[in-house]
């Protein structure tokens, strides 16, 4: 019957790798040293965190975007779905004090130009997706100083869940 079928349609989504659970982020652009004092940033050490997600999820319901720009992330978010996403990289202060998340540019740099205000659109775009049905349930804001944006975006979409910091992480 119908129940049957749906079940077998759900096992052949996952089989095609088609179910998507858990979207990584990974975001560690290439700073210059000028960035690097006046940022107050340092290159990342992402390669333990990522080994751990990847043996801890069954791949099937992984997937990861590396050298992630805004784009990249956006496409992913967009195509796959997810429930939760993980986002592992930097932060930097904007104009009004809420710290937004470093995605790189295509030449490996910070890209400059991301904003909090655009981070928190993608999510409501994510959420407002028709069919399949929107799925996401919890972000994981795996970087410093993330309390402000986390803030803001349970207060734009209070259906998410946040994970954040609200100091610097190590």
């Amino acid at each position: 019957g119908f129940f049957l079928q749906r079940h077998l349609e759900e096992k052949k989504r996952i089989i095609a790798g088609g179910h998507i659970e858990l979207l990584g982020i990974f975001s560690n652009p290439t700073l210059s040293k000028k960035q690097q004092r006046e940022l107050g940033l340092q290159p990342l050490k992402l390669g333990q965190e990522l080994k751990f997600l990847v043996r801890s999820v069954p791949r099937v319901h992984l997937e990861i975007v590396p050298a992630a720009t805004f784009e990249d992330a956006r496409s992913a978010l967009l195509r796959h779905n997810p429930r939760i996403i993980i986002f592992s990289g930097h932060t930097f202060a904007q104009q009004y004090g809420v710290s937004t998340l470093a995605f790189e540019a295509d030449n490996s740099r910070i890209d400059e130009h991301s904003s909090a205000d655009g981070f928190v659109a993608l999510l409501r775009e994510a959420t407002e997706v028709k069919s399949p049905a929107p799925k996401l349930e919890l972000v994981f804001l795996n970087a410093c100083l993330t309390l402000d944006l986390g803030v803001a975006i349970v207060k734009e979409l209070p259906h998410l869940k946040v994970i954040c910091w609200s100091t610097i992480t190590e």
